[in-house]
């Protein structure tokens, strides 16, 4: 693919989507005091299984400060190659890497990540044909993409993009069965059948992308981390964005994936730190359960901090840790509260360990308090998090 180029006094410029297993163009930047011409371009989708272009800047307007100039969009990864079709196929092809958000301009919105393509699933084994003859393994599964960080507000106010999401991985292949033994006959003996193979493993999932940082205005949250397949680790949640120098609340972290069978969850991404003056803190991601006799769930995210200065502001509250059938994901811990001359701001709950068959998570820790010395008026501490079930 081939971006189609900076704006200039046409339509603003998209990247160009990859061809077959091609990269994506990315999108052109917006045209410096421009006035139509002036939010960046959209990146390309990759071809499959390219990697997706990343959105264009936006540009500064011209005879309108106030006009809006957003980053576009990056796009999305193209999925891997199926190769379960093809019985002498390599491994399932990952999936691409979503594009990056383009930063916003002037008063510009930062542009929203792409999502990770998916991976492939393996081939399957071939059958043993003849009396005896074993089975082929199974291929293994692509791998998924990550997604795209969101990308920053613009310098004079704006939201931080969101980030996308971690692709899915692909299953592994099914093992070929071995063929039956011939039967016994006046002069030979029965033949033993052949040997059935093992199973390809499964691709590991694409991680959520981080969200975008604000400016002035809030900003955008962590992407949610992809869903394992089979014997597949979950994929992590990504980190909220931080809020602005000034306002602002921190962005909430992802969520994990899922884990596929015995295996464990993703974690959760933390959150984001609030604003200077009043921004609360970001709660953090919840961690996934591992399913299906998955072993361990996944941890909570933090919760995130308050700006120093953040009066009445709360520190995020921590994930909660995820499920899991050997040992519960534990909980984030929560964030700081904000402090000042005369209040302190409570600080997040810590987030709940997650239960389990045989030994529970433990509760994450309670974040502190505020403290800037001296008596105060209020100086409230917050509450762990409450320990799994075994």
């Amino acid at each position: 693919g081939r971006g189609s180029g900076n704006a200039a006094s046409g339509s603003r410029g998209d990247g160009g989507n990859g061809g077959d297993a091609g990269a994506a163009g990315d999108g052109g930047d917006g045209a410096d005091g421009d006035v139509l011409n002036i939010e960046g371009g959209n990146g390309g989708d990759g071809g499959n299984p390219g990697n997706a272009g990343s959105g264009g800047t936006g540009a500064t307007p011209g005879r309108n400060g106030s006009v809006p100039t957003s980053g576009g969009d990056g796009g999305d990864g193209g999925d891997g190659y199926d190769a379960a079709s093809d019985p002498a196929a390599v491994p399932g092809t990952s999936g691409g890497e979503g594009g990056a958000g383009g930063n916003g301009g002037a008063v510009g919105n930062g542009g929203n990540g792409g999502n990770g393509g998916s991976g492939a699933d393996g081939a399957n084994g071939i059958n043993g044909s003849d009396s005896g003859d074993a089975g082929s393994e199974g291929q293994s599964g692509g791998n998924g993409g990550n997604g795209g960080a969101g990308g920053d507000g613009g310098a004079t106010s704006g939201n931080g993009g969101s980030g996308g999401l971690g692709g899915n991985s692909g299953s592994g292949g099914i093992g070929g069965s071995g063929a039956n033994g011939a039967d016994a006959t006046d002069t030979d003996p029965a033949q033993d059948g052949g040997a059935g193979a093992l199973g390809g493993s499964g691709g590991t999932a694409g991680n959520g992308g981080a969200g975008g940082d604000a400016t002035n205005g809030t900003n955008g949250n962590g992407g949610n981390g992809g869903v394992g397949g089979n014997a597949a680790a979950g994929g992590d949640g990504g980190d909220g964005g931080n809020g602005s120098a000034a306002f602002p609340d921190g962005g909430n972290g992802g969520n994990g994936g899922n884990g596929g069978a015995g295996i464990n969850g993703g974690a959760g991404g933390n959150g984001g730190t609030g604003g200077l003056f009043l921004g609360n803190g970001g709660n953090g991601g919840t961690g996934a359960v591992a399913v299906t006799a998955g072993v361990t769930g996944g941890a909570g995210g933090a919760g995130g901090n308050t700006g120093y200065f953040a009066l009445f502001s709360r520190g995020g509250h921590g994930g909660a840790g995820g499920a899991g059938n050997i040992r519960g994901g534990d909980g984030g811990a929560g964030g700081t509260g904000g402090r000042s001359w005369l209040f302190n701001s409570r600080g997040g709950d810590g987030g709940a360990g997650g239960n389990a068959g045989i030994g529970g998570g433990n509760g994450g820790a309670g974040g502190s308090a505020g403290n800037a010395g001296g008596d105060k008026i209020l100086n409230n501490g917050a509450t762990g998090g409450s320990g799994g079930n075994g």
